[in-house]
């Protein structure tokens, strides 16, 4: 029930309330427990103009890869982060990229096109040392 309640407050924002969640409301509603589906409803009512009069933006961190599709993200609503060889953290947007007509945002992600993907290295140590 928390999260219907706090699903239908942020709902209304963009038909006019001045204030959006903030982080720690986020965190303590246990946003990122959503399902997909329910995650690609919240951002189609942000890209609706009739649910979205006022263009308000929807601003989130997800690894949550089937979001990235061209039915819910124009290529610059899409940004990547990637620490660097030096432990900086880059930002770049999907539209710095060459993309055909036909691209899949999230098999191309995937496929390490992007960039951004974690480096998770060699795990057998861990069943190793427990098994």
């Amino acid at each position: 029930m928390l999260h219907y309640s706090f699903l239908v407050g942020w709902a209304s924002c963009p038909s006019g309330a001045d204030k959006m969640p903030t982080p720690q409301d986020l965190f303590s509603l246990h946003y990122f427990s959503l399902a997909t589906p329910l995650r690609c409803a919240i951002v189609e009512l942000f890209n609706s103009h009739e649910t979205n009069p006022k263009n308000s933006q929807l601003i989130f961190i997800t690894h949550d890869t089937n979001l990235l599709t061209k039915k819910l993200f124009r290529r610059d609503q899409i940004w990547f982060t990637e620490k660097n060889r030096y432990g900086v953290t880059d930002l770049y947007s999907l539209a710095e990229y060459k993309l055909s007509d036909d691209a899949s945002f999230e098999n191309d992600y995937i496929k390490g096109r992007y960039g951004a993907i974690p480096y998770i290295g060699n795990l057998s140590h861990l069943i190793d040392a427990h098994g």
